[in-house]
């Protein structure tokens, strides 16, 4: 594998001069083109290449020409029109290759200090993991890693390196002030709200290693009138779906999915897919076969159809629901529900970006899904069915589906993912839970956090559910 890498190595190096010019040079830079076709021309293709470069380098070790290749994309004027995940990724590399393998965390922090107001329009959980790999490289972690709910995990071993690391601090700030280190790592994302935690026990009767799993499996026991003997019958989950079943029978919720981002992203294009596939656009469709427009993932969309999209989300947002006498039961009168249902009905099964069409079965039939929209597990106590997207809607509330929906429509590339894994409901009472679950050792990526925020400050009930693996001779049965 070394040697391929070596062969790959002199090839790149043998076209970089090319690659450089048509990065640095402006003449081949395409600003008449829409942002989601200016991947494609020559600076685009030549930037990708430099990022397959990079890598190539840290393979090899080659740190130093790995930051030379680095600083050539952050130094040009294409930073401004590069996709937010472009530059992230250029700069979480120099913070490690230049600050870390290199040794050079000075220069480093001073090329990422003169970057920070394009930094401050990258997504908020790109502009996270940036705050944290500044805090790692001076040993002075962020006030929002030491918010969250492990914080008090190991916090001798981190005192120990922040006190090892006190020399390299102590250096960077004799070149760089203090006021701009503090606006370097603070400053580019304040503090983030934080969800209540709920720790809870679940039985284990074998290691994951015994078992040949990479992640623990857990125990979830119940009475069963048609069983015989003790009357228990024992599954054995993965966390997340244990952490269902916790709710569906303890907390007493009607309906209940693990299925993480897809359940919203489903509501959304559902909510969308009139606008997204029914308006005429030059170049955002090159392939019958195309789930996706082009410009839905660079924020195009949104920007060139501003007041179709903002006249949606007003809909959505002010929606009410229509009073339901038993002579109407069956008639669906808002429009919300009939864009669900009319959406749902003329395109299921279609190749759609973003969509779970078996999340909601048609039919009665009971099932939970699994974030990968495959049956996991009949329970007999979850009746998900088609209808139940209608429900759902209601039960988290047009306001809160209207500000996930706008995120999703501005930038549907980085904000798709990282929902919490499961999405509880019941329509009797109109409330709903999203519930974050972790096991052991699991900590919140950077993804996680920014969504936990945004859906605290749009209002929802959102919550952590932290779960301890105990074995089964230790456990209390309270199921």
């Amino acid at each position: 594998m070394r040697s391929k890498l070596a062969q790959a190595y002199e090839h790149f190096q043998k076209d970089l001069d090319l690659l450089r010019t048509v990065i640095e040079n402006p003449t081949f830079h395409r600003g008449d083109l829409p942002r989601f076709l200016q991947r494609f021309a020559l600076p685009g293709l030549a930037v990708r290449l430099v990022r397959i470069g990079v890598e190539i380098c840290e393979r090899l070790r080659k740190y130093h020409e790995a930051v030379e290749l680095i600083l050539i994309v952050l130094s040009s004027d294409l930073l401004t029109s590069t996709s937010c995940r472009t530059v992230y990724f250029f700069v979480k590399r120099l913070l490690l290759d230049q600050g870390t393998h290199y040794s050079d965390p000075v220069a480093c922090l001073k090329k990422v200090e003169s970057l920070l107001p394009i930094l401050r329009g990258l997504h908020p959980g790109h502009r996270l993991e940036i705050q944290r790999q500044i805090g790692r490289l001076i040993g002075e972690k962020s006030d929002n890693e030491l918010s969250h709910f492990w914080r008090g995990k190991n916090e001798s071993s981190r005192s120990s390196k922040r006190d090892g690391d006190s020399s390299l601090k102590e250096e960077i700030m004799a070149d760089i002030p203090l006021d701009n280190m503090k606006e370097l790592k603070n400053e580019l994302l304040s503090r983030l709200k934080c969800a209540s935690v709920v720790n809870l026990s679940a039985p284990t009767s074998a290691s994951s290693m015994d078992i040949g799993a990479n992640r623990p499996f857990y125990l979830w026991m119940e009475l069963d009138k048609d069983a015989t003997g003790d009357g228990l019958t024992t599954s054995i989950l993965q966390v997340e779906t244990w952490a269902l079943k916790h709710y569906l029978r303890n907390e007493k919720f009607e309906k209940g999915l693990h299925a993480e981002s897809r359940i919203y992203t489903t509501l959304f294009v559902l909510l969308f897919y009139d606008l997204l596939y029914g308006v005429d656009r030059p170049d955002a469709f090159y392939c019958m076969c195309q789930p996706a427009p082009l410009d839905l993932f660079a924020g195009d969309f949104y920007m060139s159809h501003r007041d179709l999209v903002e006249g949606r989300l007003e809909m959505i947002s002010a929606a009410k629901r229509s009073s339901q006498t038993p002579e109407t039961e069956s008639v669906v009168t808002d429009p919300v529900s009939q864009l669900l249902i009319v959406t749902w009905t003329e395109h299921k099964d279609e190749q759609c970006i973003g969509i779970g069409w078996n999340l909601f079965p048609d039919g009665e039939s009971d099932i939970v899904a699994s974030e990968k929209s495959v049956v996991l597990k009949m329970l007999h106590w979850v009746n998900i069915a088609s209808h139940d997207k209608q429900e759902l809607f209601w039960c988290l509330g047009p306001q809160l589906v209207a500000s996930i929906c706008r995120l999703l429509i501005s930038d549907y590339a980085n904000w798709s993912s990282g929902l919490p894994d499961l999405t509880l409901w019941s329509p009797s009472s109109g409330k709903a839970k999203l519930v974050e679950v972790k096991g052991p050792g699991d900590q919140l990526s950077s993804q996680q956090m920014v969504w936990i925020d945004k859906l605290l400050s749009f209002g929802a009930d959102v919550e952590i559910c932290s779960v301890a693996a105990v074995p089964r001779n230790r456990y209390q049965h309270n199921q």
